[in-house]
């Protein structure tokens, strides 16, 4: 709640961001009787509703107190008593309108007759100019990556598709890269992407395309890369960096913290059974929000059921169970129904 050193007065802040915005209004009081009065208040395009408050605001109609002096026009809601202070309303969402009207303002009593003190106008806050949709670049690069790291890779495993290592690939066991992929894809294609080294270890098998890594970016001790496809090979690309991918989960990751869930993920009581994410809502993006907990999902989890109830929905997007293992390896499975 705002807070500051002087009795008896509102006070009103609102701002935004590229993710979203919040509304906060607060009463700081004191030992006299003061009257509050919410002329026209809309926040975000939603008229003021006295479940917002703390205290018990009446409609103008219904208060029983002194009116003289008060507002004699416009959708008031009025409250009237002595207090130390409190919140009166506080508001937040994701999509900034341009809706937001009205005033509060604060009384005192005088001869029966209640005076203005003060007055705080509801203004919108200022979002900022250059917002991006982080989310769908996140989604574009899911789309074109099985896995992505920020950090090292250690796997033993087999990968379905492209891959992108934001560091160095750890690991000196085996592994299968690109399998799912088919002949239509091109030799030099980018289907392994390492920023950094590849360190000593097994050989590693990539199914279809070819290597790519930054310009500090080695094949320690000369590990085998088998390329299965003709005219597969290791390439050096200058631009490769880790920034960018940084960026995009990093900002993407905010905007997804900051939607509101609309859907309830249902987890299984035993094992084997399905996590199942059923969609049976969506915003209005065409957005299913689902809201679980990571460590819950990922000791929990054998497969991902996901199904639409009567809803037309863009991709699932999991992001989950960082950290959750002991060399902070992410493993995302897609599962297509």
């Amino acid at each position: 709640m705002p807070s500051t050193a002087s009795a008896h007065h509102n006070e009103f802040n609102a701002s935004a961001n590229c993710y979203e915005w919040d509304a906060q209004a607060a009463y700081i009081g004191g030992g006299s009787r003061r009257a509050i009065v919410l002329t026209d208040v809309v926040i975000n395009g939603v008229p003021y509703d006295q479940s917002w408050s703390a205290q018990a605001f009446q409609t103008y109609a219904d208060y029983a107190g002194p009116k003289d002096g008060l507002p004699t026009s416009g959708t008031r809601f009025v409250w009237d008593g002595t207090s130390n202070g409190f919140e009166i309303f506080d508001r937040s969402g994701n999509t900034l309108n341009t809706n937001w009207t009205g005033t509060i303002k604060l009384y005192y009593l005088d001869n029966n007759k209640w005076k203005l003190d003060s007055t705080q106008n509801i203004t919108a806050p200022t979002a900022p100019s250059n917002c991006q949709c982080y989310t769908d670049q996140l989604v574009q690069k899911m789309s074109d990556f099985n896995l992505i790291t920020l950090g090292d890779l250690y796997t033993n495993s087999d990968i379905e598709g492209k891959t992108r290592v934001g560091d160095d690939i750890e690991s000196s066991d085996s592994a299968n890269f690109a399998i799912k992929l088919d002949a239509s894809t091109p030799a030099n294609a980018p289907t392994l992407v390492v920023i950094d080294d590849i360190k000593s270890g097994n050989a590693l098998h990539l199914k279809y395309g070819s290597l790519y890594q930054g310009p500090n970016g080695s094949v320690q001790n000369s590990r085998v890369i088998d390329y299965q496809q003709a005219g597969g090979a290791r390439f050096v690309d200058n631009t490769l960096n880790n920034s960018t991918m940084v960026t995009i989960l990093q900002e993407s990751s905010a905007q997804l913290a900051a939607m509101v869930p609309n859907n309830t993920v249902q987890l299984p009581t035993s094992q084997p059974a399905a996590v199942k994410f059923t969609v049976q809502n969506v915003n209005s993006s065409g957005q299913a929000v689902f809201d679980v907990d990571g460590d819950v999902i990922c000791l929990k989890i054998q497969k991902c059921n996901r199904s639409r109830l009567n809803q037309v929905v863009r991709p699932l997007l999991l992001s989950m169970c960082p950290g959750l293992t002991s060399n902070g390896t992410l493993a995302i499975w897609w599962e297509r129904s």
